[in-house]
């Protein structure tokens, strides 16, 4: 089953790179993939939020929800995982940006971008479907640019949905204790 998967992985990343990878897509997704290099775009966007008397308690679980997928993601599951980056399993695959040294499974770019977006979406702040886009585009780049497998960003966006509405669903109920 595994080796059906990183088939199916492999297939799909080389087809991306001979088929779909133009200067003008390289032009939108490099750029695009390092905006969430450390989460600082994140971050800033999240103490903007906080600022905004109207977006505080949005802006509060935006990054509690940052942070918790990073807990989860990056410090947890990769390391439980430990799989191997793309560029280095696939012979062939060009890569587009610098190398991670981190694990590959799953994304924490995509994690992180779609924990802050589902905040967002749960806490019904008006941009929050651009926030949305903005996750699916990061997921896909990071596949684009050759660093993560299509599984890393689909287990990374479920790892982000499901630590936002956890995130949502405690800061409701200890709201509603207070």
């Amino acid at each position: 089953m595994i080796d059906l998967i990183n088939n199916i992985d492999s297939g799909i990343m080389f087809f991306i790179q001979e088929y779909i990878r133009s200067p003008i897509l390289s032009a939108i997704f490099v750029p695009l993939t390092k905006s969430g290099d450390g989460g600082i775009l994140l971050m800033v966007i999240g103490i903007i939020l906080v600022i905004i008397k109207k977006t505080r308690q949005a802006g509060i679980v935006f990054l509690i929800s940052l942070a918790a997928s990073y807990l989860v993601n990056d410090l947890v599951l990769k390391n439980i995982f430990e799989r191997d980056r793309p560029f280095v399993g696939i012979e062939g695959l060009d890569i587009l940006t610098k190398k991670p040294v981190s694990f590959s499974f799953p994304s924490g770019h995509t994690a992180t971008t779609f924990a802050c977006a589902v905040s967002l979406l749960c806490m019904r702040v008006k941009y929050a479907p651009l926030a949305l886009v903005y996750a699916i585009l990061m997921g896909f780049s990071r596949v684009y640019v050759g660093v993560h497998y299509p599984t890393d960003v689909l287990f990374g966006a479920i790892v982000g949905i499901i630590t936002a509405n956890t995130v949502v669903f405690l800061f409701k109920r200890i709201k509603k204790m207070n």
